[in-house]
């Protein structure tokens, strides 16, 4: 399951200028739509892993889900992390 980190949205926790760019530039677009072009490939990527029960994925950057979706499809244990909490709800 893709989920936010709290480390993410923690008011706590002060902003680093840098990371705030960044997270503005990957939640501004409709990186969603442009990821939809990516399913095949990254279907086929992950196939020729041949993940499954017993392995650990970490997909850091992870965006939509890309390549963490079919992972975990395939039995492996998957976490997903990305600065853009908008492309996780996708």
């Amino acid at each position: 399951m893709l989920t936010q980190s709290n480390l993410a949205t923690d008011p706590a926790r002060e902003a680093d200028p840098l990371t705030e760019r960044v997270r503005a530039t990957w939640t501004s677009g409709d990186f969603g739509r442009i990821a939809k072009g990516y399913e095949l490939g990254a279907d086929e990527f992950i196939a020729r892993l041949d993940l499954g029960p017993g392995h650990s994925v970490l997909d850091v950057a992870c965006g939509t889900g890309n390549l963490t979706l079919p992972a975990a499809r395939a039995g492996a244990s998957v976490t997903g992390v990305d600065i853009a909490p908008n492309l996780i709800e996708q």
